[in-house]
């Protein structure tokens, strides 16, 4: 995580863009749980989605109009997916640093992130076994 630099996403200069592929770098080599394949499917359709997805499946020439609708709910399953478990990563490590810091931070109903985190961890665990 310390690779990520704030001044950079801040000033949005060009490394500062790719901070979603810097972040899941980061945790993919960091966390080894990240490093599965639903993961990189997360990203793979996100860039897609982003840089591509006009020409692939709304374009007049597009092969694939039929696998449009497929392609967007499985994006959004996977985006709410890992944005549970992202938010509940970022309240636990609040909630760690506050603990350092002796502060007090109301955190109701952010719980359930946190619950997202552990299932997916615990998910992660079970397949590699």
């Amino acid at each position: 995580m310390k690779q990520l630099n704030t001044k950079d996403i801040l000033n949005n200069k060009e490394t500062g863009r790719q901070t979603l592929g810097n972040l899941l770098f980061v945790l993919k080599n960091e966390l080894d749980f990240f490093d599965n394949g639903e993961v990189q499917e997360l990203l793979d359709k996100r860039n897609t989605f982003i840089h591509s997805f006009y020409k692939l499946y709304l374009h007049k020439k597009s092969t694939k109009k039929n696998e449009l609708m497929p392609f967007i709910l499985r994006l959004d399953e996977l985006a709410i997916k890992y944005d549970k478990i992202f938010t509940g990563l970022i309240v636990n490590a609040i909630k760690r640093k506050a603990k350092e810091l002796n502060g007090n931070i109301d955190f109701k109903g952010l719980e359930k992130d946190e619950e997202n985190v552990i299932k997916y961890l615990i998910e992660q665990r079970a397949k590699k076994n």
